[in-house]
């Protein structure tokens, strides 16, 4: 488990992400940036926010159903 400071985060990165969400959902910037300062995928279920990033270029996200068809064919 890693745990992320806020404060280790550059504000230009929380500005870089609020132009992302900010037309979409602004109660996802803090898994957005987050998502974006580890380099990590964003694991949401929530098909607005897919719809909105996506249309901004964005596709660093995965849904439930990816990771459970992800999970069946590692388990094969």
């Amino acid at each position: 488990m890693k745990f992320v400071v806020d404060t280790n985060i550059a504000f230009s990165a929380v500005l870089n992400t609020e132009n992302l969400v900010r037309d979409v959902d602004m109660n996802d910037i803090a898994f957005v940036t987050l998502a974006e300062f580890l380099g990590v995928k964003i694991w949401t279920g929530d098909r607005e926010l897919i719809k909105g990033l996506a249309k901004k270029g964005f596709s660093n996200f995965i849904t439930t159903d990816e990771l459970s068809k992800l999970r069946i064919l590692l388990e094969e």
